[in-house]
């Protein structure tokens, strides 16, 4: 009997051994298997892209202007209303013009009608320029503008 017990203990430990192989050729063969399924399981997308820019042209009294070019009111009276007529041409990417005034002494006016105007391509934002001056003005002044387009 004894010699049947250590047989059938050489057998079992054959079994696990030979289970245990199994399992690990299963395991080896199921990485494998996934392996080459995730490699196959390849999708390409080419992209492209075009960027356009905001380009913007300034007309003033119908002439076009250069960035950089000095807007002379002329002489005036203090306490009046002026008008220059300004066209803004969208001829870049759609954008919205803002024209922004910067160093406007205390007590004047500067607007533009179209300003915040949303401007499709090839679209026009036109309207007066109207600067007021208050009657207590005296002398020579200066100020800019900045045309932006966003």
């Amino acid at each position: 009997m004894q010699l049947l017990s250590e047989n059938g203990g050489e057998n079992e430990t054959m079994n696990l051994k030979n289970s245990l192989v199994s399992l690990i050729l299963i395991t080896i063969i199921a990485s494998v298997t996934f392996a080459v399924a995730v490699t196959v399981s390849e999708w390409y997308h080419p992209h492209t892209v075009t960027v356009t820019k905001i380009v913007l042209e300034e007309y003033l009294e119908g002439t076009l202007i250069a960035n950089g070019t000095t807007i002379d009111w002329g002489t005036q009276e203090a306490g009046a209303t002026y008008l220059l007529n300004y066209t803004v041409k969208c001829i870049g990417r759609p954008c919205t013009v803002r024209l922004v005034v910067t160093g406007l002494p205390a007590g004047w006016s500067l607007t533009w009608a179209k300003n915040n105007t949303a401007l499709m391509t090839g679209a026009y934002a036109e309207a007066d320029l109207t600067l007021t001056i208050p009657a207590s003005a005296e002398g020579a002044y200066s100020w800019s503008t900045i045309l932006r387009g966003i």
